[in-house]
């Protein structure tokens, strides 16, 4: 596949809103250590509601449009020559911000950027993944277990909620043994619940506070799970947990 090959992707003009439009670009060559996707899903939040508003995004360098999406589960198609990891017909998935040069982005911690000079793809002066296909360099590539089907979309957004719990172990490492007893989420939409899900996982007790009544489907979900759920829709949050045992996670999920 060569580089005049385009594909049909959504896109937006930045800045303007509800610009949202089918388009086509073109497709980069894959180089030896680039891997060609096929797109299963892409999955929508609030950052692409955001965008599509013309509030956050930002076109590529010398372009006037930007193809949205970041959150994505694909099928390897074509991998190049000194790709290893992955092969024809593997399900990935695929990281969001490339660093630029300041010194955490080059100690591999992007997410930490002091110069805010990083790009993200879909967001920030790289297209995303509403393409019909795309290539990326492997090392921003994460394979992708077959059992999970189609729950591999979630996987971008479950890193949240992942990386909360990450930073909490790691900061509090000078407490030696320190794990949270109680962890309490604010919010009980998708990232909520994937924070549930994953703090249910590590054996964390957990409390959800939400703006749903006490019998929506999140609750249903969160008590299967083994967590609490207290509806915030007539009561303050701090009426809400006043009766809970001391917290030592608070994970803001609202938005």
């Amino acid at each position: 596949m060569d580089a005049a090959s385009a594909v049909s992707a959504i896109a937006i003009f930045p800045s303007k809103p509800h610009s949202a439009h089918l388009t086509s670009v073109p497709l980069a060559p894959v180089g030896p250590d680039d891997v060609l996707a096929k797109t299963v899903l892409v999955g929508i939040c609030g950052t692409d509601r955001e965008i599509v508003e013309g509030k956050l995004g930002a076109a590529p360098d010398g372009m006037h449009e930007l193809v949205i999406g970041h959150e994505t589960l694909a099928i390897v198609e074509e991998t190049g020559a000194n790709v290893t990891q992955f092969k024809s017909g593997d399900l990935v998935t695929a990281t969001v911000r490339r660093p630029c040069g300041c010194p955490p982005c080059q100690a591999g911690q992007v997410d930490f950027c002091e110069w805010h000079q990083y790009t993200e793809r879909g967001i920030e002066r790289i297209h995303g993944f509403m393409a019909e296909r795309w290539v990326e360099h492997q090392r921003h590539l994460i394979a992708v277990p077959f059992e999970l089907g189609d729950l591999g979309v979630l996987i971008e957004p479950m890193s949240i909620a992942e990386k909360a719990l990450g930073q909490a172990l790691a900061i509090q490492q000078r407490i030696a043994g320190w794990r949270p007893r109680q962890a309490l989420v604010y919010g009980s939409g998708p990232i909520g619940l994937l924070a549930t899900l994953i703090y249910r996982i590590h054996d964390i007790p957990v409390m959800v506070l939400g703006r749903r009544p006490a019998d929506c489907p999140a609750a249903q979900i969160i008590r299967a799970a083994g967590g609490e759920y207290r509806s915030i829709a007539s009561v303050t949050p701090f009426e809400a947990v006043r009766d809970l045992a001391p917290i030592d996670f608070i994970v803001e999920c609202a938005g």
